[in-house]
């Protein structure tokens, strides 16, 4: 079941940290090390390695990479003590607290083995969790079997601004939610699963039966996946988790856009009282009230755009410091991620369905978890 966001803001957390945590981080690419640099002036982080290496209640002392040379220049970028090839001999030596996989989905499940035998506390992953959904379910499993937390990248929950526009939407603010409409691009499972979950955060739901539409993009949108993760269109029945008379069902508009040309991931919530606009990946939110139409009596139109302060760029160090939080606590409580292992697999499911459907002649296809 898709959790319920508290109003508390991810950035509290950090109060509660007692002491330093060892990280290691697997793959060297974009979002494991190579977005930002130690010498950039900024207030934010865009890579685990960034997030890390800045919170000063944790150790980052390791990146791995199948490519031992990446694995290095990360290390010399990030003024990193070790950089290994193989996870098993690192996790010997370092004997991490906090691992972050940021590897190839492709890779994640024997990634994933080593480490949930080793005493590591807490294991990130990005997103998808990971290629198929047969691997999704291992990966859980193996989890459930383990004393291991899990934490799957999926950004947008760490983004304070949404939610607070989660509980705001959660709470009836804006009146009973009619049609829910997005845009995004670079593949169903790659940015189109980042969709689907903030959508489920947002409203308190999860998907319950999918249909697929072939995508009517040129091949070459889908050339970075070698043509195997189309940005397809879809549509997306949830079922919200009221307790209250409103309409418990809401249908998401999928549509695909050729990431080729542009970034895009655009969301526009209709709702009763107000449009909700989330643009340019969560660095814009602007709500717009529905008002009386001051011309023609007995109808109600959009009223004035209102810019709401955005805070996308902070979801990583918030990530972080939960992170921290979640591995340096004492308390014997089960403790848990604002997104887990368990949590991504309804997003998979999701997925897989979406292809399952394209596969079948764009039927509906109902999600079973």
């Amino acid at each position: 079941m898709t959790q319920r966001i508290e109003a508390t803001p991810a950035s509290a957390e950090v109060a509660t940290v007692a002491k330093v945590a060892k990280v290691a981080v697997i793959g060297c690419g974009l979002i494991g090390a190579l977005w930002d640099h130690p010498e950039t002036a900024q207030d934010y982080s865009l890579t685990h390695a960034a997030g890390f290496s800045k919170h000063p209640n944790c150790d980052l002392l390791a990146f791995v990479d199948a490519d031992i040379e990446r694995a290095r220049a990360a290390c010399s970028r990030w003024h990193v003590p070790h950089a290994y090839s193989d996870v098993a001999q690192m996790l010997a030596e370092i004997g991490p607290d906090i691992v972050v996989i940021a590897a190839a989905s492709h890779a994640r499940m024997a990634l994933l083995t080593p480490i949930l035998q080793s005493a590591t506390k807490l294991c990130i992953i990005e997103k998808p969790l990971a290629s198929t959904l047969q691997e999704s379910r291992m990966m859980v499993a193996a989890f459930e079997a383990s004393d291991c937390l899990s934490l799957v990248n999926y950004s947008r929950h760490w983004d304070d601004s949404l939610r607070q526009l989660a509980v705001r939407l959660q709470a009836g603010e804006w009146g009973q939610v009619q049609r829910v409409q997005a845009w995004y691009g670079k593949g169903i499972s790659n940015n189109g699963s980042h969709m689907i979950d903030l959508v489920g955060t947002l409203l308190d739901a999860h998907p319950v039966r999918v249909r697929a539409r072939a995508s009517p993009l040129a091949e070459k949108e889908a050339a970075w996946s070698d043509g195997k993760d189309p940005a397809l269109d879809a549509q997306i029945i949830y079922l919200r988790n009221l307790h209250n008379a409103e309409k418990k069902e809401v249908q998401l508009d999928l549509l695909g856009c050729d990431q080729s040309e542009f970034t895009c991931f655009e969301l526009r919530i209709m709702a009763q009282h107000a449009m909700i606009e989330i643009s340019k990946g969560a660095r814009e939110l602007l709500i717009t009230p529905i008002v009386d139409d001051p011309n023609f009596a007995n109808y109600r139109i959009p009223g004035t755009r209102q810019a709401q302060e955005a805070g996308y760029l902070q979801a990583m160090d918030n990530m972080v410091a939960e992170a921290i939080a979640l591995v340096s606590t004492s308390s014997e409580k089960k403790r848990r991620s604002s997104c887990t292992a368990h949590d991504a697999l309804r997003t998979a499911l999701a997925v897989a369905a979406l292809k399952q459907s394209l596969a079948l002649g764009e039927i509906w296809q109902q999600i079973d978890m």
